[in-house]
């Protein structure tokens, strides 16, 4: 099982013990610098220490399935951002972690049609009759998303955590129910109108992502801007997760979003196995994707990019630094703790049986795979296996957990952990 530094709040006392050695050994040997920290990053399975330069911030890239379900993943989506952005603006009475001031988010949806490699999907290029209406289509391209493709979002009522401050909660909401804890719950002004609407302006002059110097200054302001633009609707129904991501982060009109000593977290939410691809031609001859197009992901990853391509394309894109990237997501996994949380196990999620690609018909006879969870007669989420093996790949900075959880705040709240406890890993 893997174990992680961001476990729970720290295990201080080890912390503390560690450093001292670490000092003890800068000051003997020379083994360490003043303003970095040497721990066992644990990244790629292989890595015996990395050296985590310091953070003074984030850059957050949301990436969100075109399609999911309105009526589910689209709410719990909205209401769990209060509880990523509660962590890191606002924390609550307790939290091991200060306020980060320093933040960007910025939205990409998971739509680039059939195209590959860059190349849009055409008759030219060898895209097959059945993809006529997709000809030339190229998705959003990577481009981060402008505005709130809805007039609207939806939350749960009293989902959001709160305190006496109220900052945490949307404008007009309430912190009811506060305990000894000094924490209670945000709850709508008339006990069920929970339908927000979006603000007209989501961004400062001439910017494409959201900050605490345009957009508002508390979670509950910035999480109100993030859930709008997260709102994104429908889009192609195959899902190209990581290249969407890839192409977002190196589009020259974008690059600016990405700085130098902030930690750049990478939080992907889709219900769909992955399915970036490299090899357009390929995939599109084999029999699978002319007749069981759903399967041809899953069946034929060898005309997809490997994940070791996007681990080393987020890596590039930090400039090779050691502990700068984060990735986390909330998809098809089951609901048991080696596919879950902070402390999720890569190889023993990715063996278990519902992580198989299974084929089956369903009740309108199109051939998709075994769900690896379900909500029943309402929504499945398909094995992300590829999306698993990357979280793996990131140690202590990778993180999984079920899209078929009731509620996905307890997620977004540790994944928000998380991000605070690597930036002030030097501070602490």
């Amino acid at each position: 099982m893997k174990k992680s530094l961001f476990e729970g709040s720290w295990l201080l006392s080890g912390f503390v013990l560690t450093t001292v050695a670490l000092l003890m050994c800068a000051s003997l040997i020379g083994c360490g610098k003043a303003d970095k920290a040497t721990v066992d990053a644990g990244v790629d399975g292989g890595a015996d220490a990395g050296t985590l330069d310091q953070l003074d911030g984030v850059d957050i890239l949301l990436v969100v399935e075109s399609g999911l379900s309105p009526d589910i993943w689209r709410v719990r989506h909205a209401t769990s951002l209060f509880s990523l952005l509660t962590q890191i603006v606002d924390p609550l009475p307790g939290s091991a972690y200060d306020s980060i001031d320093d933040l960007r988010l910025a939205v990409v949806t998971t739509d680039l049609s059939y195209s590959w490699a860059g190349i849009p999907c055409t008759e030219d290029n060898g895209a097959p009759p059945n993809l006529a209406m997709s000809w030339g289509s190229t998705g959003d391209w990577g481009r981060f998303v402008l505005e709130s493709r809805d007039g609207d979002v939806t939350l749960i009522d009293e989902a959001i955590p709160c305190d006496i401050s109220e900052v945490q909660c949307p404008a007009g909401w309430a912190c009811a129910d506060i305990g000894t804890d000094e924490i209670g719950a945000c709850a709508a002004p008339s006990g069920d109108a929970t339908s927000l609407a979006c603000p007209v302006s989501l961004y400062g002059s001439g910017d494409s992502w959201i900050d605490p110097a345009t957009s508002g200054s508390t979670s509950g302001e910035l999480a109100l801007h993030a859930a709008c633009l997260a709102n994104v609707g429908d889009g192609c129904s195959w899902k190209q997760q990581l290249q969407s991501a890839k192409m977002a982060l190196t589009n020259p009109d974008q690059t600016d979003f990405v700085r130098d000593n902030k930690l750049l977290a990478i939080i992907v939410f889709t219900d769909d196995h992955e399915g970036s691809i490299e090899d357009g031609p390929g995939l599109f001859a084999t029999d699978d994707f002319q007749n069981r197009v759903w399967l041809a992901g899953g069946n034929h990853p060898e005309f997809l990019y490997t994940v070791s391509h996007f681990h080393d394309a987020f890596a590039s894109i930090k400039d090779q630094v050691e502990g700068a990237v984060l990735f986390a997501a909330i998809t098809g996994v089951p609901q048991i703790d080696v596919c879950q949380g902070s402390t999720f196990d890569a190889g023993d999620c990715l063996a278990d049986p519902a992580m198989q690609f299974v084929e089956t018909q369903n009740t309108s006879d199109i051939w998709t795979f075994e769900p690896a969870c379900s909500i029943p007669a309402v929504h499945n989420g398909y094995p992300a296996r590829r999306l698993v093996e990357l979280a793996g790949m990131y140690g202590e900075l990778g993180y999984v957990t079920s899209i078929c959880n009731a509620d996905w705040s307890p997620a977004m709240s540790e994944i928000g952990e998380m991000i605070s406890a690597r930036v002030a890993y030097d501070d602490l």
